[in-house]
């Protein structure tokens, strides 16, 4: 529950010691300190549900404005100029909630007999005498003037004290006790004692503080939706303030602070903010602590150590929320998603994590069921990279085998991609083994076959699928002539160029046939993989070709493009712009490690790596990366 007993208000401590007084619960609230703002609320429950009611002069309109008004000054805490003044400054949200409520009702509320509504269903007479006693109370309290029914309805509703009323009307004690003795006046003595006994009636559900947290965090997800991440963060944060262990609101919260990071992280040449991401970390983290179950987070979480090249943290994330979960819907593309991020260490330097990729690989196996048609099962080894981890443990056959069956079983139901995925899964294999006479073989046989399909034949219209989380056969995006002509420069230029040059055998015929393969479809993602593999194999001339195209028709480089383009630039002479171009990488491939790992590794950049101003780039890039590295705070 999120309401606090009344026993524990006042009770709650800070370093300075027990909150005494309102200004120290706001600056409590603010400083994130537990339960502040729902003691605040309870504080302030009755004393802004009496003055809704002495405006709209209706006991359920009094308690919904009254909600609305905790909630807006919940929103706006920040705002409060003077913290000591919060009962006046809550006093005019309110009133001004009550406004809003009676300009809604196009009329202002005077509460007479007239206004009653009969129920059209027969009532028991009780019920009706009942009703009719109410509203003779409120229309006696609406005949005095305004100050006279706020003190009335404020010391009878809850009996609060007159030095509590002063305060919240922000009037002195004898201007309170005037208006109790002028309203008494006004009042017969036989209407005073049923004013008093209404209104103690009338409390407030117990759920009301409840009710408000669970309002604004209605609102703190309106405002994820438009992505006011600031704004958002603090509408969950004072909830968590208030109920500390509340896991939506911490989500809500998690996913405030990823989204204002990601947004920095994709506006920020060079992200500094060390304290914002690690506030990102923790909120991710306290969600898992709580126990959710929660394949977003746990992506949002991944994404972010990947981003840093903590992959091994990344693909953690996403094999414990697999583990944790009980439908293999939701837990098998999570477990893929660890299967790249722990693969991608490998690939980038950061570790060998081959056990876990074939330990999440099989897992995901088992986990589906066992009449799952042969083509979705097939799904699971897609993209070709699944399975490069087998071939590092030894363990080839298994894949050759249980692609073998799958291939025989539903191949005439597969769309291109799955003809390629199939032939890219037995050169990658081969490829892990140094065997680059059969990687060179069946991505041939891939390239013949692609090649010679007429340009009608239904198989370029099949679309593949994908598993989502939801285990749905999802049409993918990967069809028709254009994606033939992709899969073919990709297998030309990442597999059989690269088979040729690492066998020390001529490429002339193979380049000649990638140029020709790329002028079938005028398509940057094609020129990119052609202008990667050119560069790694030392075809520093073509790469640049290729590279460039790339630029023109896409407007930029995809993935490592500057890298290998300020490669081939200073290969070929172009010095100052190929430097240039290493200057103007931000971003991911910086706070990653990925600039650093290849101006190493690329024995082009030998010839200015001890350059003062190159450098000085290197120890800028490895202080980018600093800004994600493990804090004491757990990020």
């Amino acid at each position: 529950m999120f309401s606090q007993s009344r026993a524990f208000i006042g009770r709650v401590h800070s370093k300075k010691g027990v909150f005494v007084n309102d200004a120290q619960l706001v600056e409590a609230c603010l400083e994130g300190d537990h339960r502040a703002y729902a003691i605040l609320v309870d504080r302030y429950r009755y004393p802004v549900f009496g003055l809704c009611l002495s405006y709209v002069k209706d006991f359920d309109a009094a308690e919904d404005a009254a909600q609305e008004a905790l909630i807006a000054a919940y929103l706006r805490l920040e705002s409060l100029p003077e913290p000591q003044k919060f009962g006046p400054w809550l006093r005019a949200i309110a009133a001004n909630q009550c406004r809003m409520w009676l300009r809604r009702q196009r009329r202002q509320v005077a509460f007479d007999e007239e206004k009653a509504v009969v129920d059209p269903a027969p009532s028991p007479a009780e019920q009706v005498l009942a009703r009719e006693h109410r509203q003779r109370v409120l229309a006696a309290v609406a005949r005095l003037s305004q100050p006279q029914q706020q003190a009335v309805v404020l010391f009878y509703l809850e009996g609060l004290s007159l030095k509590r009323i002063a305060a919240f009307l922000d009037v002195a004690v004898p201007t309170v006790e005037q208006r109790l003795y002028r309203a008494r006046l006004n009042l017969k003595e036989e209407m005073a004692t049923m004013v008093e006994e209404n209104l103690q009636e009338h409390r407030l559900p117990e759920d009301f503080t409840q009710e408000v947290v669970q309002e604004a965090l209605a609102r703190g997800q309106d405002l994820l939706q438009e992505r006011q991440w600031p704004e958002a963060r603090k509408a969950f944060n004072r909830i968590v303030a208030a109920v500390p262990d509340h896991l939506e609101a911490h989500r809500g919260l998690a996913l405030a602070f990823d989204g204002e990071t990601r947004e920095a992280l994709r506006q920020e040449a060079h992200f500094s903010d060390g304290r914002l991401l690690d506030n990102t970390f923790a909120a991710l983290h306290k969600v898992c602590e709580l126990g959710a179950d929660d394949p977003e987070i746990a992506r949002a979480l991944s994404r972010l150590y990947s981003h840093y090249g903590r992959h091994e943290e990344g693909g953690q994330c996403l094999e414990r929320a697999a583990d944790r979960l009980d439908d293999w819907r939701r837990s098998v593309p999570l477990y893929k998603m660890a299967i790249s991020v722990y693969y991608h260490a490998h690939y980038t330097g950061r570790g060998n994590h081959m056990e876990a990729c074939v330990r999440c690989h099989r897992r995901a196996r088992q986990l589906v069921p066992a009449d799952w048609p042969p083509r979705r099962r097939f799904a699971l080894w897609q993209p070709s990279g699944m399975s490069m981890a087998y071939a590092h443990l030894g363990l080839s056959q298994e894949v050759f085998d249980e692609l073998g069956a799958l291939k025989a079983q539903s191949e005439d139901e597969w769309s291109v991609e799955e003809y390629f995925q199939y032939y890219g899964i037995y050169s990658n294999q081969y490829r892990e083994m140094g065997r680059w006479d059969e990687v060179e073989k069946h991505s041939r046989a891939y390239v013949d076959w692609a090649k010679a399909l007429p340009a009608d034949d239904p198989r370029l219209q099949i679309r593949p699928l994908a598993l989502t989380e939801e285990g749905d056969e999802n049409a993918g995006a990967h069809n028709g002539n254009d994606f033939r002509w992709w899969t073919v420069c990709y297998a030309l230029a990442d597999r059989i160029l690269r088979a040729r040059y690492e066998t020390g055998r001529a490429t002339a015929d193979i380049l000649a046939e990638l140029d020709w393969a790329l002028n079938q479809h005028q398509s940057a993602g094609s020129y990119s993989i052609a202008g990667q593999s050119t560069c790694e194999t030392g075809h520093y001339s073509e790469a640049l070709r290729y590279l460039r195209k790339e630029e023109e028709l896409g407007g930029r480089l995809a993935n490592r493009g500057d890298i290998y383009l300020a490669a081939a630039l200073v290969a070929l002479g172009q010095v100052e712009e190929g430097k240039e171009r290493l200057r103007n990488i931000y971003g991911r491939l910086v706070a990653n490690g990925q600039c650093r790992s290849w101006f190493g590794k690329l024995d082009v950049f030998d010839a200015v790596r001890g350059d003062a101003d190159m450098v000085e780039l290197v120890d800028e890039w490895e202080r980018a990366e600093r800004v994600g590295a493990p804090t004491a705070q757990g990020g």
